[in-house]
């Protein structure tokens, strides 16, 4: 059965940071080798070498704040909404323990989005979890007709059938995945996956648990 630990928040957490700390090791390495070159050709003491030295030292500066961060990582603002990576690790495995709708990872040590009573969140971005009260607005990649129709009528039935006849990007369901794309109360947006064919089932959970989201009855693309 998936557990999530705080290892897991944050080891997630630290791998986004990956790519600017490559970025900078690479660019504090040639700044040391220009650096050595400027000062073994111009002298130590000329002006090209103190610029190289201050941008150098300020590059050393930027990749110690960075590792810092990496080290500190119970600090991250992102963790401030839960209080530490343990208190969210351990909201989610208890949502995993009562989830309404759960879609495992292929390995089935992790999972791909998990649906409970009070929040959404997706396994690869722990720390987005999103209360189900913060949720203003929901749409969805592909909307069931039987949805469609008693949300929004036969108007939006016919614009489901019209947008699916137009093979617009987005708008024939993936053969795995469809996706349901939610807006919080403070305009930020992020998507989930939902199994393709389990998209009616998700969208009236949502109408049931929390009838304050506005849900499109039409499809719409990512």
């Amino acid at each position: 059965m998936t557990n999530i630990t705080k290892e897991t928040v944050q080891t997630q957490l630290r791998r986004t940071f990956l790519p600017a700390l490559g970025s900078l090791i690479v660019m504090n390495v040639i700044f040391i080798g220009a650096t050595k070159f400027m000062a073994k050709t111009f002298g130590a003491g000329s002006i090209l070498a103190i610029i190289f030295y201050i941008m150098l030292a300020l590059l050393l500066l930027f990749l110690a704040m960075l590792i810092a961060r990496i080290v500190l990582i119970e600090k991250h603002p992102a963790l401030q909404p839960f209080g530490s990576s343990d208190a969210l690790a351990g909201r989610i495995n208890d949502g995993l323990h009562s989830a309404r709708y759960q879609i495992d990872s292929p390995g089935g040590n992790s999972f791909v989005t998990l649906i409970c009573d009070d929040f959404i969140v997706s396994g690869d971005d722990l720390t987005g979890l999103i209360a189900l009260k913060d949720i203003k607005k929901m749409h969805a990649t592909f909307v069931p007709e039987a949805f469609a129709s008693a949300h929004g009528g036969q108007d939006a039935v016919q614009k489901n059938r019209d947008r699916n006849a137009s093979h617009a990007p987005g708008a024939v369901p993936n053969a795995n995945y469809d996706y349901i794309i939610v807006t919080k109360t403070d305009g930020k947006m992020k998507r989930f996956a939902v199994k393709h064919g389990d998209m009616e089932q998700v969208l009236n959970f949502f109408v049931s648990a929390a009838p304050h989201i506005e849900i499109d009855p039409v499809a719409r693309n990512i």
